[in-house]
């Protein structure tokens, strides 16, 4: 597999874990009223940890690609 098949494979798969990501969301905002303030609070909490976790490996795998390109210059 060539880096860029690579690249492109990180961000098919980054881009459906966010599309999965929305999908729960809506789910979650569907019975959201059914939830109890302790559920809310951790769904809240795992939701945005997992955010997080993305754009954080959609960042390193950016710089990665930066230093990539920078090294075969």
């Amino acid at each position: 597999m060539s880096e860029e098949e690579l690249r492109q494979y990180l961000v098919k798969m980054i881009n459906e874990d966010l599309e999965k990501l929305e999908w729960i969301q809506e789910e979650i905002l569907a019975n959201w009223d059914s939830y109890s303030e302790d559920c809310r609070a951790l769904i809240l909490a795992k939701l945005d940890k997992f955010k997080k976790a993305c754009m954080e490996l959609e960042e390193n795998m950016e710089k990665f690609m930066e230093k990539e390109k920078e090294s075969d210059s």
